[in-house]
């Protein structure tokens, strides 16, 4: 995947809010190359028109992430020419917070992908791995995330990001796990009942009247 092959924080960035809601084959396949080449740097994205920008991101749904993107760009350009630099993405995880669009995934993704910080990540896949070690049913995000910051390869950050990601999308996965040769299973305490962890939430159905 091209975003893992580049060091261009506008390009980690921009994948990052196409992947929040949506698969990766759509995103590669239609969305992530065409959107480069017509705003080829966070500067372009922010000088845009939000009506063009929206246009380049018909189809991918979820329009609230262009428009955050959108202007988040624009924010950080008008900081860059006060500045006299080239608009660029802060490393600090409280300071990505505080952009439009970026929660608290989004911001770790960045910071650890964009500047290889030594942080954790947070997505579906590690969710559901870090519940599986630790035979963890229903934990809060506040557990996992105080797990995930323990685990975490504090000298390899990136690599060990991308492999759990891999890891829980190809051999972890949600209901037919390949235990017998995840790379984890000597240290995984849910290994025999894998499917068990965690335990997926019910969706209340509201009753209308």
């Amino acid at each position: 995947m091209p975003w893992r092959t580049t060091n261009e924080l506008y390009h980690i960035y921009l994948s990052e809010v196409m992947l929040q809601q949506t698969q990766v084959k759509t995103v590669l396949e239609r969305y992530y190359f065409p959107f480069l080449k017509k705003f080829p740097t966070l500067k372009a994205l922010g000088d845009a028109n939000l009506d063009d920008v929206l246009k380049m991101w018909e189809g991918l749904g979820y329009y609230t992430r262009a428009k955050n993107l959108h202007k988040t760009a624009g924010l950080l350009t008008k900081q860059g020419q006060a500045r006299g630099i080239a608009p660029t993405l802060p490393s600090n995880i409280d300071e990505l917070i505080k952009l439009p669009g970026i929660g608290k995934n989004t911001a770790h993704a960045v910071a650890a992908f964009a500047y290889k910080k030594p942080v954790p990540i947070m997505e579906a896949n590690v969710k559901r791995i870090l519940c599986r070690l630790h035979t963890l049913k229903t934990p809060t995000d506040k557990e996992l995330w105080n797990i995930a910051y323990d685990f975490v390869d504090k000298k390899n950050p990136f690599d060990y990001n991308q492999a759990m990601m891999d890891i829980g999308a190809t051999v972890c996965t949600p209901k037919s796990p390949s235990c017998e040769v995840c790379p984890l299973s000597n240290i995984c305490q849910g290994k025999d009942e894998p499917t068990l962890y965690p335990t997926k939430k019910k969706r209340l159905v509201p009753i209308r009247e």
